[in-house]
C-alpha cells in the first residue's frame, strides 16, 4: 500500500517537480519501489521523484506524462499507482540578468568585457544581438550567456567618456526584450 498515495500533479517549465513516494506492507515485509514511464530527464531515487521539464516537454494546453509507481514486497505482493504529470509552458519572455552599466578602467586594460546573460524558462534557444553601440563593439559567444567586448578608439575618447549600447534577446516564440547598457570609460588610453 502506498503511503501516501501518489497523486496527479502539474508543473510549469522552469520549475522542478519533486515529491516523495513511500509504501508500507501490512505484514511488515520490506517494500521495494520502482517507477515506469519516467519522462526524459526525470529521476526516481531513494523514494523521491524529481524532474525539471524543458520547453520541449510542454505544450500550450499542458502536456500529460503518465508515470506508474510500483511497490513489491519480498513475498511477491505487488501494487501500482498511476499518476499523470502535466507540464505547462512557462509563457515567459526573455529577461536580462546581466548588469546595466560597466566601467572600463583604461589603467587596467584597453578592452571592456561585460557578461551578457538572459533567462527564459520556456525557451531552449534565445538569440542575442547588439542593436546599437559604439563602433567596434561586438557580442561574442552563443546562447543565453555571451559577452560584450569593446576596445574604444583613442579619437572617440577625446570627444566623450560615456557611451550606450542596446541589446536585444528574442526567444523561440518571438518574444523580445531589450536592455540598455551604460558604459563609462575612466583613465587615459596609453599610446
Amino acid at each position: 500500500m502506498f503511503d501516501p498515495a501518489p497523486v496527479d500533479r502539474a508543473v510549469t517549465v522552469g520549475e522542478t517537480l519533486s515529491f516523495p513516494v513511500g509504501a508500507r506492507d501490512r505484514d511488515g515485509d520490506r517494500v521495494r519501489l520502482a517507477a515506469r514511464g519516467l519522462p526524459p530527464g526525470a529521476r526516481f531515487e531513494a523514494e523521491v521523484f524529481r524532474w525539471s521539464p524543458l520547453a520541449s516537454d510542454a505544450d500550450g494546453a499542458g502536456r500529460p506524462w503518465p508515470v506508474t509507481f510500483v511497490a513489491t514486497d519480498s513475498r511477491g505482493g505487488r501494487t501500482e499507482a498511476r499518476v499523470v504529470l502535466t507540464v505547462h509552458a512557462g509563457f515567459s519572455v526573455p529577461t536580462f540578468t546581466s548588469p546595466t552599466s560597466a566601467v572600463l578602467d583604461l589603467a587596467v586594460g584597453p578592452t571592456l568585457v561585460l557578461p551578457v546573460t538572459v533567462r527564459d524558462d520556456d525557451s531552449i534557444e534565445v538569440a542575442l544581438r547588439l542593436v546599437e553601440g559604439p563602433e567596434g563593439m561586438a557580442l561574442v559567444g552563443e546562447g543565453k550567456a555571451q559577452r560584450l567586448e569593446w576596445t574604444p578608439a583613442p579619437d572617440r575618447l577625446a570627444r566623450r567618456r560615456v557611451f550606450g549600447a542596446t541589446l536585444e534577446a528574442r526567444d523561440e516564440s518571438d518574444n523580445v526584450a531589450r536592455q540598455t547598457v551604460t558604459l563609462v570609460v575612466d583613465g587615459v588610453l596609453e599610446d
